[in-house]
């Protein structure tokens, strides 16, 4: 040991200085002390800014929808009505068919009254069709029975439930084909306005802004409006194994509600098959979905269903399902009417 280096001591507290005495509180004993990183006002800053920033997503993403378009706008606009869609006209559709009342499979009202009327609107359709393409229409009555192996493994079986099927295509045939699906029966206690009413004259719409296009279309498009949902995806069965139209199709769209108004979200679509997906993205002008509703759903969180796994597991095609969540209180009650379907959710779903 070097016996010149100096040894360096700290001074002692003194025994008589008391704790009182000592530079240091107790409350202070064993504390580091440092100012803060931010001060408070920076934090506040810094909270407007991402509140700022959580509300201009969620107007963008919820709140805000696009302006309803009426028919006197097409009729003035540049291109007159060729692929331009009208929340005005369609809505006509949604108050008639639900004037009709509740619509349950087997009824009057579901199998005579509501099939005349969508009936007469595609026979309009076709006789103003521009002559670059055709309309066929079509209705079936089949008769069938499946498993519910989603169901506890029952069977469902069916006898002459109704489909009208209108396709629209170019005059030399394609046989490729994408079905867009919709059901206007409904529960014996709903007028079914969003459940689902509404789809079928979104459809309605789509088929007549197609109609009037100047080109002919690439392929086909499939309109499928099938009498029989509710009764456990009967129709949509029907369609999908004994139509002949059927074996043409190389993806589907379903659409669906479980609420009334609000945007329409896309929560189911084949996780391999993407091509659809990824049309739906790139093409559409008001894209909305959620990945969390997809495993919600395809988990069985939610006792419920649609045509969607019908198409799916018996048809093996891709598909998009979609649906209007908001208001699910009105869902399969007296209060699914025209007026609960918010202003602009036609237009952005169209």
């Amino acid at each position: 040991m070097n016996n010149k280096v100096r040894q360096r001591t700290r001074p002692v507290l003194a025994a008589e200085l008391s704790s009182e005495a000592s530079i240091f509180s107790d409350d202070d004993f064993g504390k580091k002390r440092c100012p803060p990183l931010i001060s408070n006002r920076a934090w506040i800053l810094i909270f407007i800014v991402y509140f700022s920033v959580f509300l201009g997503v969620l107007y963008c993403d919820v709140i805000r929808f696009p302006f309803p378009v009426s028919v006197e706008q097409l009729k003035t606009s540049g291109n007159a009505r060729s692929l331009q869609f009208s929340e005005e006209r369609a809505k006509k559709f949604v108050i008639e068919l639900s004037s009709i009342g509740a619509k349950p499979t087997g009824s009057y009202e579901n199998e005579v009254v509501a099939v005349d009327y969508i009936t007469r609107q595609l026979n309009y359709i076709k006789s103003h069709t521009k002559p670059v393409n055709r309309i066929e229409i079509d209705i079936q009555k089949p008769s069938g029975c499946f498993p519910l192996t989603f169901k506890d493994g029952m069977v469902s079986c069916y006898h002459d439930v109704k489909n009208i099927v209108a396709k629209i295509g170019p005059i030399k045939a394609t046989n490729k084909s994408i079905v867009i699906n919709c059901h206007y029966d409904s529960v014996p206690t709903s007028p079914g306005s969003s459940d689902n009413v509404v789809s079928c004259a979104i459809m309605l719409e789509v088929l007549l802004s197609l109609s009037q296009h100047d080109e002919p279309l690439v392929n086909e498009v499939i309109f499928l409006f099938n009498g029989a949902e509710e009764n456990i995806l009967q129709a949509a069965h029907g369609f999908i194994t004994q139509h002949p139209w059927a074996k043409t199709a190389v993806g589907f769209v379903n659409m669906e509600a479980c609420g009334a108004g609000g945007k329409q979200m896309l929560f189911q679509a084949d996780r391999e098959r993407t091509w659809l997906l990824q049309a739906y993205a790139s093409g559409s002008p008001f894209p909305q979905g959620s990945v969390v509703a997809q495993d919600i759903f395809q988990n069985g969180l939610i006792p419920s269903d649609t045509d969607y796994r019908i198409f799916d597991h018996f048809g093996g095609i891709p598909g998009l399902d979609f649906a209007y969540v908001k208001n699910g209180y009105v869902y399969h009650t007296k209060f699914d009417v025209p007026e609960a379907i918010t202003v602009g959710a036609i237009q952005q779903a169209g």
